[in-house]
């Protein structure tokens, strides 16, 4: 008689997948308007540190863009960011954006 493989525990991922759904119902205003502030910031960083590839009109755009959520003390920029972008440090801000680790300056931040 074949011996029965024990239950299968489902995978975390499998886990998250079936109620992602339900998930992504569930998220706060708050956290869709973040979202989607840092999708704008990346959207900017992208035309500022590609300026080639920038149509008429859209990298000064994104720099006044980036300085008006600076200058806006209720935006809730992480202090990283905030830091980065008024020292329009644009290549760390992105690299920070993406997860990365950007290298200390000369400010030493």
């Amino acid at each position: 008689m074949p011996d029965n493989p024990p239950p299968r525990t489902p995978m975390l991922f499998e886990f998250i997948f079936a109620y992602s759904s339900a998930l992504s119902l569930s998220l706060s205003s708050g956290l869709r308007e973040c979202l989607l502030l840092m999708e704008e910031i990346k959207g900017c960083l992208l035309t500022i540190t590609n300026p080639k590839d920038a149509k008429e009109g859209e990298l000064s755009h994104a720099l006044k863009r980036l300085d008006e959520l600076v200058g806006d003390t209720d935006s809730a920029l992480d202090p990283k960011l905030r830091h980065y972008l008024q020292n329009r440090s644009y290549q760390k801000a992105l690299l920070w954006i993406e997860g990365g680790s950007p290298e200390k300056g000369t400010c030493g931040k």
